[in-house]
């Protein structure tokens, strides 16, 4: 048996005329089966089919501010399939296959615009791995198809990309593990491209502290689903020319300690991804996408404490990333919807016979936005959630209070814009919660479900 209780009141909804919290159906079927023979292989099969409908948009009987209302809603159809056969070739080497197929029919309502679209993807690899005088080794082949199908006009696109890779780690002194690898794409429509990667790992033979150095980089062909474009759907996107790849580079340093209950890690580390795709006239009412003339880049830090005193478990994190990305301008400027500072302490305190409690604290710092009417950069916020579960006897309670700060954008300012912003989107940016207070109470008895 359970009770919930959200503090969004229908006063609340009938304000803004938007129901942000959609009505949600979903119905999912997923078989497994897998097979273990007496000479090492394994055979893993899986499928699945899931469908689900959502429907949002203006509450019922409400209009936006020119006097229409606006449907949305979103019809998906999933399936999926995969196959994982592994068999010991020797005592060092093992083979490895891999199969998966992905379809995903996608039948979205946006206001006045209907766009169906399909995408699929298909994945084989190969690989062998073994180890070898101090060597753990993988060398492998894989193809992937990647194609979407849309009645969008230019938006489609088609992708085979074949590719070899390889990786080793060894561990040349006790307290030193390194490790490499290297693989090679080449895509169908834009070429070949070498993705490297690197690590050094100084480790105490005891497991008390160690620090790890890695560089990578990467790539990510074309393709319209950017954050922008999540929000509206392709029947805002104009037809894509002139785009190149993405290029994406890494690096990292970490470290981490632990001693008597403390679990201490720290990192810093920086990404970049040249040529990044992005809106190019923020202000347009379709989006025309284009690679950037500068690289998004985003520094940052973080630590995390875990501190363990026997029933009880406290943890902490803070990061710090600053994310900037070059303008239509050519200007610098902040990536938007990435918080500079963000935070979180919680405390559970645990008892097998008598249940547990827990309370977590959350700040979220300021965002910079980039389509809201009202704002340009966000207001911080902090969220105080609590849970809990007590066992008496046979019978135990449970109870979730999210956001007891009762948090909501619509305590800053309006969900609903006044007029229609890029895309036709009807509501302002997405930068804090939506459903404000919720509680969940619930009593659990043996055998009886919930």
């Amino acid at each position: 048996m359970t009770a919930g209780v959200s503090d969004q009141s229908r006063e609340d909804i009938d304000r803004e005329g938007w129901a942000d919290v959609p009505s949600y159906r979903r119905y999912a079927l997923r078989p497994r089966a897998w097979r273990t023979t007496g000479d090492g292989q394994t055979l893993f099969l899986t499928s699945g089919i899931t469908v689900e409908n959502r429907e949002g948009g203006t509450a019922p009987g409400a209009v936006l501010p020119d006097g229409s209302a606006f449907p949305e809603a979103l019809e998906t159809h999933r399936f999926d399939s995969g196959l994982v056969d592994r068999w010991a070739l020797n005592d060092t080497v093992t083979s490895q296959s891999a199969l998966s197929v992905t379809s995903i029919r996608l039948d979205r309502s946006f206001g006045t615009q209907r766009v169906y679209s399909s995408q699929s993807t298909s994945f084989a690899e190969q690989t062998l791995s073994g180890k070898e005088r101090g060597h753990d080794w993988v060398l492998g082949t894989a193809v992937e198809q990647d194609v979407l199908t849309t009645a969008q006009p230019g938006v489609d696109y088609r992708y085979e990309t074949p590719g070899l890779f390889a990786q080793d780690e060894s561990s040349p002194l006790p307290w030193l593990r390194l490790a490499g690898s290297a693989r090679v794409d080449a895509n169908s429509r834009y070429g070949t491209f070498l993705s490297p990667r690197a690590s050094a790992l100084l480790h105490d033979p005891r497991g008390a502290w160690s620090l790890r150095a890695s560089v990578g980089a990467g790539y990510a062909a074309p393709s319209p689903f950017i954050e922008d474009v999540d929000a509206t759907g392709l029947g805002a996107v104009l037809p894509l020319h002139g785009l190149h790849a993405e290029r994406g580079a890494t690096s990292a340093l970490d470290a981490r300690w632990t001693d008597e209950g403390w679990d201490l890690n720290a990192s810093v580390f920086e990404s970049s991804i040249q040529d990044p795709i992005q809106v190019a006239n923020p202000s347009a009412p379709l989006f025309e996408l284009a690679n950037a003339r500068g690289p998004r880049r985003a520094p940052g830090a973080e630590v995390l404490v875990h501190r363990v005193a026997g029933p009880l478990q406290i943890l902490g994190s803070f990061s710090y990333i600053h994310a900037t990305q070059a303008a239509p301008s050519g200007l610098r400027e902040a990536v938007p919807l990435v918080p500079r500072e963000s935070a979180e302490i919680g405390a559970i305190w645990e008892n097998a016979r008598r249940g547990r409690i827990g309370i977590e604290w959350g700040y979220v710092g300021r965002q910079s936005l980039e389509f809201d009417p009202y704002r340009s950069i966000s207001e911080p916020y902090v969220q105080l959630n609590l849970l809990g579960e007590l066992h008496l006897k046979a019978v135990s309670i449970y109870f979730n209070a999210i956001d007891l700060t009762n948090v909501r954008q619509t305590r800053f300012e309006p969900l609903v814009r006044t007029s229609p912003g890029p895309g036709g989107n009807p509501i302002s940016e997405v930068w804090a919660p939506l459903a404000g207070r919720t509680v969940n109470v619930g009593i659990k008895w043996p055998g009886r479900g919930y």
